[in-house]
């Protein structure tokens, strides 16, 4: 029971079936000077603040829930309004209970996508499924209400209730529904359950349904390479001699959430008066293993997670004298400047 107090606040008081009892009501004569009646009824006692001025009022509003026939089949059963008497010390009046209808039929909802996602900040999740009478009863061409709360991986509900209509033909038995929801607002690596239900023209609320979705950790990958030079190669400089880096080489991965490897592949660095004197690049191991970046040639890699703030990873301070990428003096070869380019592949592993 819902009513207003003398603040003008809302207030609210349940009811159970074990308050009803026997009450004695008053029913005023035809006329004022016709002694009244008495009449014994079931119904309850509810102190509510005094109203203290005239016209103040309270709106009193009393709900309940009945259990519809037992059957296979859809049954409904129309019940007609009654006489309601209430009385208060100062005040007695009635008025009729509204009509309204029983109905056995269930309305129910069924996923036909995942109830469990995985998806990104900012994504749109979708929420999908077939909509049925379970006595088989066909729909009735009025939109559906889909109701949908999110809940926190605590179990706290977040506020707002996302609300929505769906359209389902006349006359057919079946229909579905595809609710999308954007995930804004809500925290990476944190699971979170959406509760949905449906509701028809006639107030028939469905079961809920409750999907997960587990919003990913944060990612982010990204390769920042600064021009890179080798020493000058002397004439008397022996051939099958690997050329060492100049200055300071800088290869940084900025990471966040994720695993990488890095890869490298070139054709080498070329005369730039004369492209047909050429000299090759190669990768060197800690173990001074040489593969030749003619292929795409693992460089660098993380296997493990960071999940938190953004890691930068220089890929040259692993690097000594003797390894990492250097020029191997192969060929007799014309002086002058040699120039190339290094193509690099970062990417994400699993």
């Amino acid at each position: 029971m819902t009513y207003q107090d003398e603040d003008g606040t809302t207030k609210t008081q349940e009811i159970n079936k074990s308050d009803l009892k026997d009450v004695t009501i008053t029913i005023p004569g035809k006329y004022e000077t016709d002694p009244p009646s008495y009449k014994t009824v079931k119904g309850f006692d509810v102190t509510i603040p005094s109203m203290n001025a005239i016209g103040d009022n309270s709106n009193i509003e009393v709900y309940g829930t009945v259990k519809g026939p037992e059957s296979s089949t859809p049954i409904t059963t129309s019940v007609s309004g009654v006489n309601t008497s209430y009385q208060a010390d100062n005040y007695t009046g009635d008025t009729m209970s509204p009509d309204f209808v029983i109905d056995n039929e269930v309305l129910h909802i069924e996923n036909t996508n995942s109830l469990s996602q995985e998806l990104n900040l900012g994504d749109e999740a979708h929420f999908q499924g077939n909509i049925s009478y379970l006595k088989g009863s066909t729909f009735d061409g009025e939109e559906l209400l889909s109701n949908l709360e999110v809940y926190d991986q605590d179990g706290n509900k977040l506020s707002g209730v996302q609300k929505g209509d769906i359209q389902v033909d006349k006359g057919v038995k079946t229909g579905t529904y595809d609710i999308p929801y954007t995930l804004n607002g809500l925290e990476a690596d944190k699971t979170y359950t959406f509760k949905l239900k449906l509701s028809d023209s006639k107030d028939r609320i469905s079961n809920t349904l409750e999907y997960k979705v587990k919003i990913k950790p944060k990612k982010n990958l990204q390769l920042e390479v600064d021009n890179y030079r080798f020493q000058t190669i002397n004439a008397g400089s022996k051939i099958g001699e690997y050329v060492k880096r100049s200055g300071n080489w800088d290869i940084d991965v900025n990471s966040t959430g994720t695993k990488w490897k890095l890869s490298a592949q070139s054709t080498g660095l070329f005369n730039k008066e004369d492209s047909s004197y050429s000299e090759p690049l190669y990768f060197i191991d800690k173990d001074l293993n040489a593969k030749s970046l003619n292929d795409d040639t693992l460089i660098a890699q993380q296997d493990t997670v960071n999940s938190g703030e953004s890691q930068n990873t220089d890929v040259t301070d692993a690097w000594s004298e003797e390894d990492g990428i250097l020029l191997k003096n192969e060929f007799p070869n014309l002086a002058g400047d040699y120039t190339g380019k290094i193509e690099w592949t970062l990417s994400e592993t699993i």
